[in-house]
């Protein structure tokens, strides 16, 4: 029987950082090719999963056939909260990096790492 795969995934401008829940091995990226401009964390889409995506191939991670859950925390430019089109790109790129579910963090600090695979496995 195959595991479901907990990520945890933060994202600052062109910097990402992905843990693997389960071991609490984390990976963290510079972008490959710049995500981020002066408006927008996330402003080029394909950019930015081609990191994650990166920083998930480092993680050795399998792709897990049950399912794969991913909480994904954008860090800065929160002020005032996550507007829809930027919660829509965070599931969207959380999504196209394998996730079966995917939880939105809208909190300014990092989670910790037991608290998030707690959330994640609430899903």
């Amino acid at each position: 029987m195959f595991k479901p795969i907990y990520i945890y995934i933060k994202i600052k401008r062109d910097w990402v950082n992905v843990t693997n829940l389960e071991t609490g091995e984390t990976v963290s990226k510079s972008a490959i090719n710049s995500f981020s401009t002066i408006r927008n964390i996330v402003s080029n889409f394909n950019n930015a999963s081609a990191t994650i995506e990166s920083a998930i191939k480092d993680l050795k991670l399998k792709k897990s056939l049950m399912s794969t859950k991913i909480l994904i925390h954008q860090l800065e430019g929160i002020e005032g909260g996550l507007s829809d089109i930027e919660k829509r790109a965070l599931r969207d790129i959380a999504e196209l990096v394998g996730a079966n579910k995917v939880l939105i963090a809208e909190q300014s600090a990092p989670i910790p790492i037991h608290l998030a695979l707690e959330n994640l496995k609430n899903i």
